[in-house]
């Protein structure tokens, strides 16, 4: 048995982690929230969702800054690489230093397509490349398919609303005590706005199904 399993939920905006500790038997939550270039004195920007609400109830936030995109094409792809290591090294560092680890990424879906899917590959293919560097003995490393972490939700061909009813419906006791799925269950009418769920719920939920897909493992 492994001493922790974590699942990391891989966006550009807004990565989000689930760590479960076996021993304690318990889920710590992290979000990360690009604040835009913003100095760290400065609160969150309104209209951040419900980021600030989320440190009230068990969510650690962690802030990181992504620049605008750069005119000379050259020096933006420099930039993104740059962020994407910056960022590897921000999820590294709220990981556990001790004890034995499996690790949890969802791979990508096959219909994904566009710019913003290529800078997608490009910052995940860094957290990879740092996640793997960072394996100890004793730890594992997956990636865990699309329809993987949906079936351990409840159906392989899930989408993010049914993602998250699986949540809220979840009949994990361990899950059912925790303050971010308290607070989830009492908000649960405003989690879902123009018919989407409000950033970073659905990365925060989808990190969670990643981290108990690792069960087979």
């Amino acid at each position: 048995m492994f001493d922790y399993r974590i699942g990391i939920d891989f966006s550009i905006n807004s990565p989000a982690i689930c760590i479960y500790d076996t021993k304690k038997e318990s889920y710590q939550f992290v979000s990360f929230f690009n604040d835009g270039g913003r100095s760290a004195e400065k609160a969150i920007p309104a209209g951040a969702g419900l980021y600030e609400k989320l440190t009230e109830n068990g969510v650690s936030l962690v802030r990181f800054s992504r620049s605008k995109p750069n005119s000379d094409y050259s020096s933006d792809q420099i930039i993104k690489i740059k962020e994407a290591f910056e960022v590897s090294q921000a999820i590294l560092a709220k990981l556990p230093k001790e004890g034995s680890i499996i690790y949890g990424l969802e791979g990508f879906s096959y219909g994904s397509k566009g710019n913003s899917f290529i800078d997608l590959i490009i910052f995940n293919s860094i957290l990879r490349h740092a996640i793997y560097s960072n394996l100890k003995e004793g730890d594992d490393f997956r990636v865990l398919s699309p329809s993987q972490v949906k079936k351990k939700a409840g159906k392989g061909n899930a989408n993010k609303l049914d993602m998250l009813n699986f949540f809220l419906r979840s009949g994990d006791p361990i899950l059912l005590r925790e303050d971010f799925w308290v607070f989830s269950n009492s908000q649960s009418s405003s989690l879902i706005q123009k018919g989407k769920i409000v950033k970073p719920i659905d990365d925060l939920v989808d990190a969670y199904f990643i981290c108990n897909a690792l069960l087979e493992y």
